[in-house]
């Protein structure tokens, strides 16, 4: 028997031909027997070894450590999680080697890559199909390069249910670094006797500029817009997109009411501000 068990009776099998980590489950003790060092035991040998230099045994934390040599390369721990660690036995927080979990038969791997560029490697097979880099940005994404931040992300989200209010201000602080937003927003007036719809974007643009406009709202359908809203009493829909650039000072990015009116009215706003690059 080699590496697996079988039903016995009181009996061990026999020791000839036995390796280090060969066990079975006695059936007449209800107990799991090992052979290590030449012989059969109850109780599991302190490391389970291989003829090739590898081991698994208790990694001195109470985990269990898989080691190569004396170098204990990957750790179970108790919480279920499985840590690849690196040549030096220390954790893989700023890899310095390939660390490789494969997948099922379909061949999906992921690799955290051993350079400073790229941190994250998702590959189908051969095949390419997601890369971070150690920034955190998306390099590539359904098997093709991107480029900017990788993939848009959205950062300031807001859906609002209101009657004869003003909407709530929306706002985002970004990192101190220059970069390129894009504000977009949708109005759906379902009722109304009388509503001066009227909001500003406020940044700081690339020059270190304050900025603070009414952006252009257009009708559903429709190729006219008005800026920072509509006013009147007709119910309809409204929307618009504005890509603003902000430079490195990290001030806030926001979208508020600029002074509007909203009497006898009801409407939904749906705000995102997402970051391109």
């Amino acid at each position: 028997m080699v590496g697996g068990y079988e039903n016995f009776d009181t009996t061990d099998p026999p020791v000839a031909g036995q390796q280090e980590g060969n066990f079975y489950f006695n059936v007449s003790t209800g107990l799991w027997r090992w052979f290590h060092n030449g012989a059969w035991a109850d109780a599991a040998p302190a490391q389970i070894a291989t003829t090739v230099g590898y081991a698994i045994k208790d990694d001195g934390s109470g985990d269990l450590g898989i080691y190569k040599g004396a170098t204990n390369i990957a750790t179970i721990e108790d919480n279920g999680n499985l840590v690849i660690l690196t040549s030096a036995g220390v954790e893989n927080s700023t890899p310095n080697t390939n660390a490789v979990i494969y997948g099922d038969a379909s061949g999906v791997a992921i690799i955290t890559a051993g350079n400073a560029v790229d941190a994250l490697y998702l590959y189908d097979g051969s095949i390419l199909l997601f890369k971070v880099n150690v920034a955190g940005k998306i390099r590539t994404y359904n098997s093709l390069p991107t480029q900017g931040i990788g993939v848009p992300a959205v950062y300031a989200s807001s859906i609002q249910n209101l009657s004869n209010s003003a909407p709530a201000q929306i706002t985002y602080t970004p990192p101190a670094t220059i970069g390129t937003y894009r504000m977009s927003y949708w109005l759906d007036i379902t009722t109304a006797t009388s509503i001066l719809f009227t909001v500003n974007l406020v940044y700081t643009d690339t020059n270190g500029t304050p900025r603070s406009f009414a952006p252009l709202m257009f009708p559903e359908g429709g190729a006219t817009g008005v800026n920072g809203g509509p006013a009147g009493n007709t119910a309809g829909r409204w929307y618009g997109s504005q890509m603003f650039g902000i430079d490195n000072s990290g001030n806030a990015i926001s979208i508020q009411d600029n002074s509007g009116s909203y009497i006898n009215c009801a409407y939904r706003w749906h705000v995102t501000l997402e970051q391109l690059a």
